[in-house]
């Protein structure tokens, strides 16, 4: 992304806002997809999200609306190189922060806990995937820091692009693999029993493997 794409998509999201910004900076980068927080003058947080393909997550956040705790979509443009896609901040922190991590007992039932929040949504309302007789809605992406939470609640569900209706054999294995990554070996079987699914050795390395 060129400096001046860069300029004219803070200045849009200023724009959209509707308050001179008192700072920006980087949350997330990668070769293609840049993700900024942004904070008004008059303490506004929001997102802006600067990606190719920033449709997928806004419809799903339109749709998850009043469903899940989301951010709200502030603004979309479309672009050539990158969509740019704004969202109101959300408050809490990932689960794969460290104040999540060091309590993992906790940790796992409140994974097990948000999705079972998503798989209990009606798959038959949700435009998303190919309809399956057996699928769930699926978050799509279920690894810890997709999700947020205070010391008391859940409070957010971000990175919702892959949202869709599919085997909730998907999230699983996400989950899976990512308390692993995040917590070491050994976290697997507390959240599926948690979750509610059968936790043998045998199917934590299955769904472990899966995750791709």
């Amino acid at each position: 992304m060129t400096a001046l794409a860069f300029e004219d998509a803070l200045a849009w999201a200023r724009e959209t806002i509707s308050e001179p910004l008192r700072s920006s900076e980087v949350a997330y980068a990668d070769e293609d997809r840049m993700t900024l927080r942004l904070v008004s003058r008059l303490g506004t947080v929001a997102y802006l999200k600067l990606a190719p393909d920033m449709r997928d997550e806004r419809d799903r956040l339109a749709w998850a609306a009043g469903k899940l705790l989301v951010a709200e979509v502030l603004g979309f443009r479309p672009g050539s190189d990158a969509d740019w896609l704004l969202t109101s901040g959300l408050s809490g922190e990932p689960l794969s922060n460290p104040e999540h991590t060091a309590r993992p007992e906790r940790l796992v039932i409140r994974l097990a806990d948000a999705l079972h929040r998503v798989h209990a949504l009606d798959p038959h309302s949700c435009p998303f995937g190919e309809p399956s007789p057996d699928d769930v809605v699926v978050h799509g992406d279920a690894c810890l820091p997709n999700f947020l939470a205070t010391d008391d609640e859940l409070t957010g569900y971000v990175d919702l692009g892959d949202l869709c209706r599919a085997p909730v054999e998907i999230d699983l294995a996400a989950a899976v693999w990512s308390l692993q990554y995040n917590l070491g070996p050994g976290w697997g079987a507390p959240f599926l029993a948690a979750y509610g699914w059968p936790n043998d050795e045998e199917t934590v390395e299955a769904l472990r493997q899966s995750y791709d």
